[in-house]
């Protein structure tokens, strides 16, 4: 994790802590200052403080990286209501900063769906047709949804689908692009694609990932055969093509020269 990362995480935390420990304190000395009431004692100043001190830090952090710090302003007040004997005003606050962890069965649920079609599916390259914004941004990359024809591997009739996902703001899917999907044989509608493939991805993804990339270079590149060639030379030696891929996609190139 980056240092930067884990600074903004550091300052968060304590920017939680501070704040529970501003609430506890300043709803301990109770309602003061208004008409009819007594005059804010001295001892207030130092929680009302750590309360717009610490909210300023939290957001400060959220913007360095820290995703967690602004429910973390939630989680403060949540935890120093409920401290300062306020459980209704507390459990507000909680359930606002827990919800989140709502999702996390769903989001799990997804994921053991996704890698058991990588697994257990058949094998295509996804070619889009069509991409559409849908508004909405996660982590600051963008979420498109893309119309796609998918072409199985084991030489099956194309199909048609659509599917959600989100992708780099600097690697924006365009029609015409390639990417490996993986469906299932009994219901076509359940596939995944890949738009990246890491280091640390199972060698099949990446070796699907390099097969789609160097048919996009096949199948959009208007440019001299020599220059498509070079690009292609590029995925072998970088690893993403083995030998035999690297001369399959070669011989179409020069097929079409």
């Amino acid at each position: 994790m980056p240092r930067k990362k884990i600074i903004a995480s550091l300052a968060g935390l304590v920017a939680s802590v501070t704040i529970a420990w501003s609430i506890h304190g300043a709803m301990g000395i109770g309602s003061c200052g208004g008409e009819g009431k007594p005059e804010c004692p001295p001892e207030l100043a130092p929680y009302i403080i750590g309360i717009f001190a610490a909210v300023i830090v939290a957001i400060a952090s959220a913007f360095a990286g820290s995703r967690h710090s602004v429910l973390g302003i939630f989680l403060g007040v949540g935890v120093g209501a409920i401290w300062a004997g306020a459980p209704v005003m507390g459990g507000i606050f909680l359930a606002v900063a827990l919800l989140p962890l709502a999702a996390i069965p769903v989001v799990l649920v997804m994921k053991r769906r996704a890698e058991r079609l990588v697994t257990e599916g058949a094998p295509a390259i996804a070619t889009v047709v069509e991409i559409e914004d849908t508004g909405t941004t996660i982590n600051k990359n963008p979420q498109v949804k893309l119309k796609l024809r998918i072409t199985p591997q084991d030489g099956s009739a194309p199909f048609d689908g659509e599917k959600a996902v989100v992708v780099s703001r600097l690697a924006l899917p365009q029609p015409g692009h390639r990417y490996p999907a993986w469906y299932d044989r009994a219901d076509q509608s359940r596939f995944v694609i890949a738009t990246d493939a890491n280091k640390n991805a199972p060698p099949e993804v990446r070796r699907l990932f390099a097969i789609a990339q160097a048919e996009s270079v096949t199948a959009q590149s208007q440019a001299d055969p020599l220059d498509r060639l070079a690009k292609l030379n590029d995925l072998r030696t970088a690893g993403a093509l083995t030998q035999a891929e690297f001369e399959d996609q070669k011989r179409k190139i020069l097929d079409e020269a």
